[in-house]
């Protein structure tokens, strides 16, 4: 579908566009292979897509453990950002470990653990914070949304990191009804984040911005 009066978007899109699917599928995405035609979520997808989104401590001990003898993690809920979630809760496969952390200045880029092995992050810094995605099951038990190569368990950096204000934002913009008015609104914020004084978190705001209008455009 084919918007021909969103030249904000248009304009976003031809300029950041390159440079943003680059740091997406740059190569590090072959280290793990999901399947021939899988494609990748746009981060504002994802959070549409999820049942819950929550800021979560990493602290208490699950009751299990994986077979290098590591304590499954249970966490601790935080910050709800989407949907509620019980005060303690666990995924099923996390443990404790001492992942790399997280680049809280880009929001193309996703922590090292989702791009190898499982093709999604499973280990994680005890006491640290995260920001997790997760899917509600029939059995009313929570786990990750099960794509690879997303952000869905990201370091938490603070309220006033990208990844946040993106989320929020993007929560916000999808309580619009129509496609088209979502993707003016992501217009009009793009060109707010992208003035003279724009922030590092603006821009990395900003950048993701002009993936998902590609995206949209595109379809």
């Amino acid at each position: 579908m084919r918007y021909p009066d969103m030249k904000q978007c248009r304009k976003l899109c031809v300029l950041v566009m390159a440079l943003a699917l680059a740091a997406v599928y740059g190569s590090d995405v072959n280290a793990c292979s999901p399947g021939v035609g899988y494609v990748r979520p746009t981060n504002f997808d994802l959070v549409r897509k999820a049942d819950v989104i929550v800021v979560a401590s990493a602290n208490l001990d699950g009751a299990t453990t994986d077979r290098r003898q590591r304590a499954s993690v249970r966490f601790r809920t935080d910050i709800d950002l989407k949907g509620n979630l019980p005060k303690e809760f666990e995924r099923g496969n996390d443990v404790y470990g001492n992942p790399a952390p997280s680049d809280p200045d880009n929001l193309l880029s996703v922590n090292p653990e989702a791009m190898s092995g499982a093709c999604h992050r499973y280990l994680f810094r005890r006491n640290d914070q995260y920001v997790l995605f997760l899917t509600k099951g029939k059995d009313g038990t929570y786990s990750d949304p099960g794509y690879s190569f997303v952000r869905d368990s990201e370091d938490f950096s603070g309220e006033g990191s990208a990844w946040v204000r993106a989320i929020r934002l993007y929560i916000a913009i999808q309580e619009l009804p129509l496609p088209i008015d979502q993707l003016r609104a992501l217009g009009r914020e793009y060109e707010k984040l992208t003035g003279a004084d724009a922030s590092k978190e603006d821009r990395a705001i900003a950048a993701d911005i002009a993936v998902q209008a590609a995206r949209m455009l595109k379809d």
